[in-house]
């Protein structure tokens, strides 16, 4: 569930919750909760349900309890909210007496036989103080119990917190079997915490859920946390944070108010973020979905501490074994941030735990603004706070929300926690819907999965840095379908190799998926841009337009489909050489489009193959042609090297073109490039499946104008990269 900016958490596969000392220069971050002031402290010392006597500022039923053999005034959990409620102190505590009965299986089971009153001033119940809860034990299992088995109204919730509750917290109790929820936040209410709860879980192994949701947080309601923060309350016991969600009717938490903080729960498993089984068979999972998220400003995990002097951890949730889905983002949610989380594994990221029916991650209605995954820039994976989605029976990230540009950024999706081994998703790991907003997808780890990696329904849509097919370290790990299906338009694929600062990390990594690397579906598809990749060893084509397979060229390239069917250049072997003497690569092509047909100039990139694959695998230099040099006459391109680039007579050459407008093609025949005594290329393939290879490649440099010779020529510059 963590992972640390230093690398020493969660992400490393450990398989624990850290739950150090965390005291991250106690600066306030998202709920601020305050310490008890000068306030009244209410004893409970009863498992009774007595209201109390009178409102006199006594916790008192008018009952006894003998501790030893002295009788002392008995005080309920239901007498002690009624005291706190009426008195004018700033703050109110309801702790627990060392001598509250507790049963032989260890815990106090308080049973209301009508709704507990309503909690309506700032009040904490602070049930670490329970005889027999071990505080620093990260997994202890709570000792109070509230149990709502005699209960049937669903308007009858476990706890109900509403109008001035700000600074309230609600600590170390088990709330099960209440025909209502867990926890209401009500109207009114803001800033409660709720720190190391098990709702609808009893024994930390029993599902005993709740009739509604596990905590739900009504539109009237902002600020809360549910989970981990940084406090300003010296009192907090730093391991007594994460809340286990389970086994509720509704959702685990459904969020409807804005600014709330949900990090470091587990929701749909047992205590340990792992499964367990129930007697009916199945798992503990809620009904619904894990986290519904509905409101503006809400975080699902994140960044705890400084970024600025890397002193802080991620710290997410783990989601898992839910029947609708995981996380749910809709409604008309803003500016809503999704990190860190394990998403369908447990809390090592090792083993597969989907969630139901649904995808891992839904994001639909008018939402917009949302972050899923890390807004920083990470080069190692143990930095990572993007999200793992995985072990799902359908779909790891469906996106169908049409508000502004969604960000997928640093993700995991098909993979464990490390990012080498596959815990597929059955279905595709990333699919948009036809209406939805554009997709900002970046340094995500998509792989393993059953499907297709990624499948773009709709427009606008960018893809750069992304590993699809690989392991983090880039290993096979392909998925089943498709690196990239294309059905919408104005999709780019690649940062430009003509903007170095993006090209350097904006290449896409494609490789070893069973069938395309990029297939460009729909013959509406236009402006589809696919540049400075590296794409190779799939088991199909590396980009496909239209009809499966690969298209023919046409006279003048007037045909009509995906990307305008754009015409591939030709490669002539016999005009294809490395020059040692002048560090030249020379290159003889032609391409033959019809002005009327595509916008010019045509960007022809041309790339090294892997070796064994027919196929580019770093790119080596870009010329442009105007219509007078695309008309089918031979041109000749000098690429002139630069000294990060290695060429030599065993490297193996492939071209792409792209029109101005942005429609890239499919590729060209290899050619392998001979020694320059023997004049002449060896033609390996005409459209052969190319790919780039794995290697660490930087961005390609504008050729420069072609130059008139017997055959017409083209100069640029060839690209950083090194031998393959």
């Amino acid at each position: 569930m963590r992972d640390s900016k230093s690398g020493r958490a969660g992400g490393d596969g450990s398989g624990r919750v850290r739950r150090g000392l965390l005291r991250v220069a106690r600066v306030a971050f998202g709920v601020l909760v305050a310490g008890s002031a000068a306030g009244a402290t209410f004893e409970v010392n009863s498992t009774g349900d007595a209201a109390d006597l009178a409102i006199d500022g006594a916790c008192d039923t008018g009952g006894t309890v003998l501790i030893g053999s002295r009788p002392l005034p008995e005080c309920t959990l239901r007498a002690a909210i009624q005291e706190a409620n009426a008195t004018s102190g700033p703050s109110d505590d309801i702790v627990f007496s060392a001598f509250l009965p507790v049963g032989t299986s260890g815990i106090a089971v308080i049973r209301p036989t009508t709704a507990l009153p309503p909690i309506t001033r700032r009040t904490r119940i602070l049930g670490r103080t329970a005889p027999g809860y071990d505080a620093l034990d990260p997994y202890a299992v709570p000792v109070v119990v509230l149990d709502g088995g005699s209960l049937r109204d669903p308007g009858e919730h476990g706890l109900l917190l509403q109008g001035d509750v700000l600074g309230s917290r609600i600590e170390a109790l088990a709330i099960v079997d209440f025909p209502g929820d867990g926890i209401h936040l009500g109207a009114g209410s803001e800033g409660v915490s709720v720190l190391g709860c098990h709702v609808g879980l009893l024994s930390g192994s029993f599902a005993r859920g709740n009739g509604g949701h596990g905590v739900f947080v009504d539109p009237a309601s902002n600020g809360h946390a549910i989970g981990f923060q940084q406090i300003a309350d010296p009192d907090v016991v730093p391991e007594l944070q994460t809340n286990v969600i389970s086994a509720n009717a509704g959702s685990g938490l459904r969020v409807e108010g804005w600014g709330v903080r949900i990090a470091g729960n587990f929701v749909g498993t047992g205590r340990f973020g792992s499964f367990v089984s129930v007697p009916f068979g199945g798992y503990m999972g809620n009904g619904l979905w894990g986290i519904d998220v509905l409101a503006d400003f809400t975080t699902v995990g994140g960044y705890f501490g400084s970024s600025v002097f890397g002193t802080g951890e991620w710290i997410g949730n783990v989601v898992a074994g839910n029947l609708a889905g995981g996380v749910h983002v809709g409604g008309g949610a803003n500016l809503v941030t999704v990190q860190s989380n394990r998403v369908g594994t447990n809390d090592a990221g090792t083993t597969a735990l989907g969630n139901g029916v649904g995808p891992g991650v839904l994001l639909d209605g008018g939402a917009s603004e949302l972050t899923i995954g890390s807004a920083f820039e990470f080069t190692s994976i143990a930095e990572n706070g993007g999200n793992v989605v995985s072990g799902h029976a359908t779909h790891g990230i469906r996106i169908d929300a049409t508000g502004s540009p969604v960000a997928l950024t640093a993700n995991r999706i098909g993979t464990s926690a490390d990012g080498e081994t596959a815990l597929p998703n059955d279905g595709i790991g990333i699919v948009t819907s036809p209406q939805a907003a554009a997709l900002h997808l970046s340094n995500n780890l998509v792989s393993g999965n059953g499907d297709h990696a990624i499948v773009l329904n709709a427009s606008g849509h960018t893809l750069f840095g992304n590993r699809i097919g690989v392991s983090w370290t880039g290993a096979p790990l392909g998925n089943l379908g498709h690196g990239v299906v294309v059905n919408g338009s104005d999709v780019q694929i690649g940062a430009p190799p003509d903007a170095p600062a993006l090209a350097a990390g904006g290449r896409n990594r494609i490789a070893y998926n069973a069938s395309d690397g990029v297939r460009v579906q729909n013959a509406s598809s236009q402006r589809v841009t696919v540049r400075a990749n590296e794409i190779h060893q799939n088991g199909g084509i590396a980009i496909d337009l239209g009809p499966n397979g690969l298209n023919a060229n046409d006279a003048g390239d007037l045909d009509e489909g995906a990307n305008r069917l754009m015409n591939k250049p030709v490669l002539d072997p016999l005009r294809s050489f490395w020059s040692e003497a002048t560090q030249t690569l020379v290159v003889g092509h032609w391409l033959n489009v019809d002005p009327t047909a595509a916008t010019h100039p045509i960007t022809v990139d041309f790339y090294l193959a892997e070796p064994g694959d027919f196929g580019p695998a770093q790119l080596v230099g870009t010329v442009f042609l105007d219509a007078s040099e695309s008309d089918g006459s031979l041109q000749t391109a000098y690429l002139t090297a630069v000294p990060w680039v290695v060429v030599d007579d065993q490297s193996r050459l492939v071209a792409v073109a792209t029109d101005a407008a942005g429609n890239t093609g499919e590729g060209s025949n290899v050619v392998l490039l001979p020694e320059p005594a023997t004049g002449a290329g060896l033609l390996l393939g005409v459209g052969c499946v190319f790919g780039l290879g794995r290697r660490r490649v930087g961005s390609a440099l504008r050729g420069g104008s072609a130059a008139r010779r017997p055959a017409r020529e083209g100069r640029g510059t060839l690209a950083r990269g090194r031998r393959v």
